[in-house]
């Protein structure tokens, strides 16, 4: 009965994000001079080739967004308490944009991948430190844009492959791999100090098999530059996956700090955060296992 509620309510939230925001972007609004956006300078006719800026910016909060990234992970998995180091590389390129009335707007087609790996600390039986697993993505992004609202789907290829650390072979876990192939679509909505979004993701094959329904859902908030001499700016996200294989139990990720360089993702930044995640892996071999972390991470915005 919880689930089918939390499963109501998500898709009633989903239904009046479309009912609102369809006619706002069907509407002829006039270009919104003040909303600080990703603007390429010098455009000349309607077809634009690599842009330099995204028309849907990366998700802030979402664990599995393409990303340059050191962190330091204090987990709780089903098996006991690690401490976990993760390594992260991976980027949306932008290959093709047809331009729209205002600068920022449009259809944009981008090419993304990445992947994940994550290191057992105290691993001590080995010399050197032993990969759990790892996550490797692919995508092909299509984006359209229309003033303040953005929408961004995807179709996307994830694998992941078991690492060689001693803790996971003395817990004779079955060596496997899974993999999984995708289809998403979110909804965003932005002003120049925040964002929200929701969506939702069908899972097209995935091995072993599980539910195919997901939803996604979120919120980011990017604060003025005051502080090092106007470098540096707090930002915050918040990020909630659920989905039907779990039967709708979400997972929440939230990631705040200070950003340094450009504001936003799509400008050269450092970003230095606190992270802190609940919820079901959804990520490497063992991606149904229940996590619980508290790290901090680095991330590198080309």
């Amino acid at each position: 009965m919880a689930g089918r509620g939390i499963r109501g309510l998500i898709w009633s939230y989903l239904g009046l994000c479309c009912t609102v925001g369809l006619p706002a972007l069907a509407a002829n609004e006039e270009c919104h001079p003040s909303l600080e956006t990703a603007v390429d300078k010098g455009i000349k006719g309607p077809h634009l080739f690599f842009p330099q800026t995204h028309l849907f910016l990366p998700l802030l909060a979402d664990p599995k967004e393409p990303r340059f990234f050191l962190g330091y992970r204090e987990a709780k998995r089903t098996d006991g308490d690690w401490r976990i180091g993760v390594v992260g590389f991976g980027e949306t390129f932008p290959l093709y944009r047809l331009m729209g009335g205002c600068a920022a707007d449009g259809w944009q087609v981008d090419i993304a991948g990445g992947g994940i790996a994550r290191f057992d600390l105290d691993d001590d039986d080995r010399d050197g430190i032993d990969m759990i697993d790892a996550d490797y993505l692919f995508a092909v992004p299509l984006s359209w844009r229309r003033g303040n609202w953005a929408f961004r789907t995807r179709i996307f290829h994830e694998s992941a492959h078991l690492g060689e650390t001693p803790r996971i072979d003395a817990a004779i876990r079955a060596r496997r791999k899974s993999s999984i192939d995708s289809i998403d679509l979110i909804a965003s909505y932005s002003e120049a100090k925040w964002r929200v979004y929701g969506g939702a993701e069908y899972v097209i094959h995935h091995h072993p098999e599980i539910e195919p329904w997901g939803v996604h859902l979120g919120a980011e908030y990017y604060g003025p530059r005051r502080y090092f001499g106007g470098t540096a700016s707090w930002i915050a996200g918040i990020d909630g996956k659920a989905w039907e294989e779990y039967d709708y139990d979400t997972d929440l990720s939230i990631k705040a700090g200070l950003s340094f360089g450009g504001r936003y993702l799509w400008q050269h930044h450092l970003q230095i955060v606190l992270e802190w995640y609940d919820g079901h892996a959804n990520s490497g071999v063992f991606y149904e296992e229940k996590l619980r972390y508290l790290g901090a991470g680095v991330y590198f915005g080309f």
